[in-house]
């Protein structure tokens, strides 16, 4: 067991818990859960749903540069509960054109 230093969960806003994540960025589900424990939040299954659902699925749509229809299968869920999923966690796919070097708009 290691004595990792936990964020001072008292700076938070009231009723906000820091999302931790470990050293590459990825979410830290454990330590989310204990912060959310130590800071006696209810709903705890609900929160870190979310929260893994949102690094699933940025995770996903990133490799798939965005396309819902992959994703979704990658995923085994359908196109509308992906989109659903996304609305519901306010998350937007941007799409970008990009022209080649050497043409004009």
């Amino acid at each position: 067991m290691t004595a990792d230093p936990l964020p001072d969960i008292g700076r938070e806003p009231a009723g906000c818990i820091p999302t931790p994540s470990t050293n590459d960025g990825a979410l830290d589900v454990t330590r989310l859960v204990s912060h959310m424990l130590a800071a006696g939040k209810k709903g705890i299954y609900r929160e870190v749903e979310t929260e893994v659902d949102r690094a699933v699925l940025q995770e996903v749509l990133r490799y798939t540069k965005g396309n819902q229809v992959l994703a979704s299968e990658l995923l085994g869920i359908s196109r509308t509960t992906l989109r659903t999923k996304l609305r519901n966690l306010r998350m937007a796919i941007e799409k970008q054109v990009l022209l080649k070097f050497g043409q004009s708009q």
